[in-house]
């Protein structure tokens, strides 16, 4: 089933309004967007979501509301490119498989209701992003990596679900931001951004409140925190008011090195919890034996089994397997399109079925 990225009780009553503020009955509005009335029944009793949308359909409810919808392209095809939505979004596709050298089937195993064949109509220009839905756009943007998941669900979805919310935490770090570079350090933006390895562009959105702290990595935390004189725990419990961590972030982290400094603030937040249960210890471990018995099972020196997995160089392999890293989504996705990389059952993992298993995480919670 396709993960709903936010409660389907809230935009079950975004339609609702949308209805009463236009007048339309089920079947008038299906008429207004060109899609059966059962889609909106299926809305309404919640047998659907947002993300199943395709992006199409929500930029016609959108344009209902005299909101702005060419926005919506942006992420992938920006307003400077002079190519055309199709071929924008095919260039797209073909950037995400070139850089993270992936093939057809990699990107049709991130969902799976997408063939290959579909992949292959995209990155040949034959696919408008319209018929495409959020939920596989929202993945491509997160493999891209450009965008946190939690950008490319606001970006998409605040204004629908609720346009004038402004989230605690981001009032919360733009306070602090600001209240640390001109009552505490006094100096400029350019010196202050010097400091912390970020451009001076990105630390005017974080003074204007324009940055969700979820996205911002966790090493320029630490730097925030140093110069204010805290703990990374401190800073986060005061930009989240969460006053109830129990785990030491670094013991929490012990077993996964590279997280404090690659991993976003978001995906940090979940493993914390999780670490309270000791979750993050066992996905480690589970995914680990997994690599380990496919190694043996196959007979393969590190140097094969490096090469077979798509794991480089042998050295990043020797780390997941002593439990010192975790996989990044694009490990993960190459893992699961391997034809001989099997479940007991004799079945493939798919991607989501991968990520749960190592975040210890299902895809509604993420």
């Amino acid at each position: 089933m396709p993960m709903v990225l936010e409660p389907t009780t809230t935009f079950r009553d975004f339609i609702t309004n949308l209805k009463a503020e236009l007048r339309l009955t089920n079947l008038g509005l299906a008429k207004r967007i060109d899609i059966p009335t059962k889609i909106i029944l299926d809305i309404e009793t919640q047998k659907t979501g947002i993300d199943n949308l395709e992006l199409g359909v929500y930029r016609k409810l959108i344009s209902l509301k005299n909101w702005n919808r060419n926005y919506l392209y942006e992420p992938f095809i920006p307003k400077s490119s002079s190519k055309n939505l199709v071929e924008g979004f095919a260039d797209f596709v073909k950037k995400i498989m070139q850089e993270c050298q992936v093939n057809l089937q990699d990107i049709a195993n991130l969902q799976e209701e997408i063939t290959v064949d579909f992949v292959s109509q995209i990155t040949n220009g034959e696919i408008h992003p319209d018929r495409v839905n959020l939920l596989f756009i929202k993945k491509l943007l997160i493999l891209e990596g450009a965008l946190s998941e939690k950008q490319v669900h606001d970006y998409y979805f605040r204004p629908v679900l609720d346009s004038e919310f402004t989230p605690y935490e981001v009032t919360r770090f733009k306070e602090f931001v600001l209240d640390l570079r001109n009552r505490i350090l006094h100096v400029s933006q350019r010196y202050f951004a010097e400091q912390l390895g970020v451009s001076g562009g990105t630390v005017s959105l974080w003074e204007k409140g324009k940055t969700n702290p979820d996205s911002i990595k966790i090493e320029h935390f630490r730097s925030l925190a140093d110069l204010k004189g805290w703990t990374v725990e401190e800073l986060i419990n005061y930009i989240y008011g969460n006053e109830d961590q129990v785990e030491s972030y670094e013991v929490v982290f012990s077993k996964a090195k590279n997280l404090p400094t690659i991993f976003k603030i978001k995906l940090a937040q979940e493993l914390l919890a999780l670490a309270e249960e000791g979750l993050i210890y066992q996905s480690l471990e589970k995914f680990s034996q997994i690599i380990k018995n496919y190694i043996e099972e196959k007979n393969l020196s590190l140097e094969e089994a490096s090469k077979r997995l798509r794991i480089k160089p042998v050295s990043r392999l020797e780390s997941l397997l002593n439990q010192k890293e975790l996989p990044t989504n694009m490990e993960v996705l190459r893992l699961s399109s391997l034809p001989d990389f099997l479940k007991e059952s004799g079945d493939r993992y798919t991607y989501d079925e991968l990520k749960t298993m190592i975040y210890g995480i299902t895809n509604e919670n993420q």
